[in-house]
């Protein structure tokens, strides 16, 4: 993930640190192959590939938070 002042993994360790029981979905432009070689192990409960509708990301939240 490319952010202006943090990576996708520092961002998501502060998190982890902040509440490490929160659900998480990934969302990026990478494939998702390549999301998951950089996230395994810490916890991302569904990762999304941009670009995506609305209705796609109204569903991925769902699935998440169920």
């Amino acid at each position: 993930m490319t952010m202006p002042k943090m990576s996708g993994e520092e961002t998501l360790r502060h998190l982890r640190d902040i509440n490490p029981d929160a659900r998480v979905l990934l969302m990026s432009g990478y494939s998702e192959q390549e999301a998951s070689t950089r996230f395994n192990g810490k916890k991302v409960n569904a990762f999304m590939q941009k670009p995506y509708t609305p209705q796609d990301l109204q569903e991925k939240i769902s699935e998440v938070l169920t």
